[in-house]
């Protein structure tokens, strides 16, 4: 994962930004100034939100779990770029890191992979 950034989101619905790294700009184009506050799966394409929904469920339950995994996210300039995450429930938000992915790793397009899980102590 050479580009990446960092980026908390809230737990409701609407999985709201809460804070982006700077680095998001190298990614996705966007200042985090424009990002936060809106919501996070309004950048991933839509048939794939209701695994990312399913995903953040996993996170909520097992609360100290961090997870990988690999999906698309749109870019300002409306490009669909492969990404890996590596994320985890964190009290009442999911932190996250985010880069472009290694294309090798994205088998099935529209689906969330979950590949390793452990759990931080």
């Amino acid at each position: 994962m050479e580009k990446n950034f960092i980026a908390i989101y809230d737990l409701s619905p609407q999985r709201k930004i809460l804070y982006l790294s700077d680095s998001v700009y190298e990614v996705l184009g966007y200042w985090p100034d424009e990002l936060i506050g809106k919501s996070g799966l309004a950048f991933i394409p839509e048939e794939e939100v209701s695994g990312a929904n399913t995903f953040i469920l996993y996170q909520e339950i097992n609360d100290s779990i961090t997870t990988l995994f690999y999906s698309h996210c749109h870019t300002k300039d409306n490009k669909v770029i492969p990404i890996e995450a590596a994320a985890s429930c964190c009290y009442n938000m999911i932190t996250a890191v985010i880069g472009v992915a290694d294309t090798q790793h994205l088998s099935c397009q529209g689906v969330f992979s979950v590949i390793v899980s452990f759990e931080i102590r």
